[in-house]
């Protein structure tokens, strides 16, 4: 999801780009909560 997010975000449409970088934020709450340290999303708006 961040590779596209990163890469390819301008061929999503915007709720597409929304529902993803929503989905990211979810994934990077669960590896946060396992003490796997995602590292930040602060420049995708997550």
């Amino acid at each position: 999801i961040e590779d596209v997010l990163r890469n390819r975000a301008e061929e999503l449409a915007p709720y597409e780009a929304r529902n993803a970088t929503k989905a990211l934020a979810a994934l990077w709450q669960v590896m946060n909560g396992l003490d796997m340290e995602p590292g930040q999303l602060y420049d995708l708006g997550a």
